[in-house]
């Protein structure tokens, strides 16, 4: 296991060295479990390499990407935006202060609020809005206070709840923007300091606070529950683990799923997972994860599965390929692809389409990726071919994260046929197109484009092509996609971040590996 070195440690955070040689890198560990290779697709890389950077959702489909650091300590102040429909990023508006590690949420009006992080200012307390409609960022005002790693939730009111965070030391302050006025207001003091906590908006409108780095930065099980009618925060049931680096996610059900994250010192990175009742106010442990995950992303899915995306595993900052789906219903894990290139401190957004988007975050090289890639993408390839009359041509579908596919001949102007397994043959008649569609139990589907003719392109110069396009996502469109990436090998890895991680061991005197 990866340990922090002390005399490398700054408690400010802004510059936090992290550096060693893991145990599973060392041999000590066994390494994650295999994943399928078939599942996740890439898509246009970013223009500037991020991690810890923050991605929005905006109404328009789009999603805004902002901050995060480039390479080593170096925050960004630049933004860009992806487009589903082309699969491209283009900037945007520059914000007005860099920053990285810090909150960024979709306000009901449509703009996106940004606060705290590590920023070129040692304050760190600025903020500013977000106008899609312009693509320019205005400076709103600044917190009562300076935060990092902070947690932001959008309240029923309008309101955002911005919650605990680090500046020097970690924090239990709060406190309440008002975009309809561009103001703060202090709220009630957490009943604890946490820094890598989780904050979830409970379906009774009260928010669920769970885990992260306390006092004299331990992970601590305790949770705690604030209620905005009364700005008064209480104490919650413990997690039957003390965990930080986790995620919470609300699902359909009103539950709260816990996954992952980092532990005590006797178990560092957590497969272990576990379910809130809001209602009984209890905890009860679920299947556990293949993997163990770190800093990774969960997202809800429309299925309501949840998908665990990512992260580093055995708390030795080594990033890890694996992608996990949860079924509430069956209360397990299932494979869902790796992630490659595999990464963590990424951020995952749901897209309007149904598919996930990943950005960014570390890699296994120790830099910060451009690479964003889609889960829930289903690609066919080849996607356009020519055939002579009575050829076989086989097909091959991949991704979407479902095993199964249905082929359907939607198109069959020659009187050609297909198999249940996407092995086409084409028909007597030439100089016609067939068309194949290919989907999943999802309803994500791709086309493929046959033209049949003797005296045409022969299929041999255009088979086996990569698919580059003609794909949808239910009904969003074309997506553009790029190659698959490279198989990347896992091993060594020495991060250098800004992430605080058990300054009490730095303490102890403990030293990284060699």
């Amino acid at each position: 296991m990866s340990k922090l070195t002390a005399g490398r440690l700054r408690i400010g955070l802004t510059s936090l060295l992290l550096s060693g040689l893991s145990a599973w890198a060392s041999g000590n560990t066994p390494p994650p479990p295999p994943c399928r290779e078939d599942i996740w697709i890439a898509t246009g890389d970013m223009g500037t390499p991020r991690n810890l950077h923050t991605a929005v959702l905006l109404p328009s489909g789009k999603v805004l990407v902002s901050g995060g650091f480039v390479e080593g300590n170096d925050p960004t102040a630049s933004a860009e935006l992806f487009d589903p429909l082309s699969g491209t990023w283009t900037p945007t508006g520059t914000m007005n202060v860099v920053r990285g590690g810090h909150s960024a949420t979709l306000l009901p009006d449509g703009r996106v609020f940004v606060a705290g992080g590590w920023t070129a200012d040692p304050e760190g307390r600025q903020a500013e809005l977000y106008e899609p409609e312009t693509g320019q960022w205005t400076a709103t005002a600044p917190m009562t206070e300076p935060r990092q790693s902070h947690t932001a939730t959008l309240l029923p009111s309008g309101k955002v709840l911005v919650a605990g965070g680090v500046a020097s030391l970690p924090s239990r302050s709060a406190e309440l923007f008002d975009p309809v006025s561009g103001t703060w207001t202090p709220t009630g003091d957490m009943l604890s300091v946490r820094v890598y906590h989780t904050a979830t908006l409970l379906p009774s409108g009260k928010v669920l606070i769970t885990g992260g780095l306390g006092e004299r930065f331990f992970e601590v099980p305790s949770t705690e529950i604030y209620d905005p009618a009364s700005g008064v925060w209480t104490a919650g049931p413990a997690m039957t683990t003390s965990r930080f680096f986790h995620t919470a996610t609300l699902l359909d059900s009103g539950l709260v799923l816990v996954a992952g994250g980092d532990g005590p010192p006797s178990t560092p990175a957590l497969k272990t997972a576990e379910l809130y009742d809001p209602v009984e106010g209890t905890w009860t442990a679920t299947g556990e994860l293949a993997a163990a995950h770190g800093p990774h992303t969960a997202t809800l899915l429309r299925s309501g599965s949840v998908l665990v995306a990512g992260g580093a595993s055995i708390g030795g900052f080594i990033s890890i390929p694996n992608s996990e789906s949860f079924d509430p219903a069956q209360g397990r894990w299932s494979d869902a692809g790796c992630l490659r290139p595999p990464s963590f401190f990424q951020t995952a957004t749901l897209l309007s389409s149904g598919a996930v988007l990943v950005t960014g975050g570390v890699g296994d090289s120790n830099r910060s990726l451009t690479s964003a890639k889609l889960y829930g993408v289903v690609t066919i390839s080849p996607s356009r071919v020519a055939v002579a009359p009575k050829a076989l041509q086989p097909f091959t579908a991949r991704g979407g994260g479902e095993s199964a596919f249905t082929w359907l001949l939607t198109r069959n102007a020659s009187g050609g046929t297909l198999a249940p397994d996407g092995q086409y043959t084409a028909g007597e008649l030439e100089g016609v197109e067939d068309v194949i569609t290919v989907s999943n139990a999802a309803g994500q589907s791709a086309s493929a484009h046959i033209t049949v003719g003797a005296q045409l392109v022969s299929a041999a110069a255009t088979r086996g092509v990569s698919a580059s396009g003609c794909s949808t996502v239910g009904e969003n469109g074309p997506f553009s996609l790029i190659a698959l990436l490279s198989l990347v090998v896992l091993g060594r890895l020495t991060l250098t971040g800004r992430r605080t991680v058990r300054a009490r061991r730095a303490r102890r005197g403990l030293q990284a590996t060699p």
